[in-house]
């Protein structure tokens, strides 16, 4: 696979940054994945970065997002907290990746059996647990009919989990609502199952 130059990260568009992660995830669970010269593409970027989107995913070490997506140093943004929930310093990196470095794709990955979703559900808020749970319920009271009667209740919490903390992200920052508005992002949501390793969009904004 070609690593993009600087110049050609620069031209791509919204729609085209998801079809090169939808592209990588389907090379990744084809066991298809490119060989990559990591070094020489580091050497390439020692002195800018021009990563095409930014990736709000779970600390789950089965959901390493670089890998899923068939991407290599300098590709993605990364931030990672358990939950994919929003807090003020995921917004403050979200906003360096959107307005700062040109990102042209925001992307909130939740995935199956997360065990943030499973203490929220059995509300384990034990030490600094209780911060994280407290963030996700919000979510779970509002659809806790529709999420206590689905056959997967940590699932369709998940599912649920990574609309709001795209909601909140656009409610919190408006500079990212800003790029959104004016077509030079989009934010999508979706969903990663660890059984197949396939990647499903649940959503993607466009505007707000």
């Amino acid at each position: 696979m070609k690593t993009l130059t600087i110049e050609e990260r620069k031209k791509l568009n919204p729609d085209k940054a998801i079809e090169i992660l939808i592209k990588g995830n389907q090379r990744f669970i084809n066991r298809l994945v490119s060989i990559k010269d990591h070094l020489s593409v580091l050497s390439e970027f020692s002195h800018e970065q021009k990563p095409f989107a930014f990736i709000l995913s779970c600390i789950d070490s089965r959901a390493p997002v670089e890998i899923i997506f068939d991407q290599g140093i300098g590709d993605l943004f990364s931030a990672r907290v358990a939950g994919n929930i929003v807090n003020e310093d995921i917004i403050a990196s979200a906003e360096f990746a959107v307005d700062i470095v040109g990102v042209k794709l925001v992307m909130i990955l939740g995935h199956t059996q997360c065990g943030a979703m499973s203490a929220c559900l059995k509300n384990i808020k034990n030490g600094y647990l209780q911060y994280l749970v407290n963030k996700i319920e919000p979510v779970y009271l509002k659809y806790k009919s529709i999420i206590d009667t689905s056959t997967n209740t940590i699932d369709k919490l998940s599912e649920y989990n990574v609309k709001y903390s795209a909601q909140l992200l656009l409610e919190k920052s408006e500079i990212i609502k800003k790029h959104l508005n004016e077509g030079k992002i989009k934010i999508v949501t979706a969903m990663y199952h660890l059984d197949s390793g396939k990647v499903d969009i649940l959503d993607s904004i466009s505007n707000y």
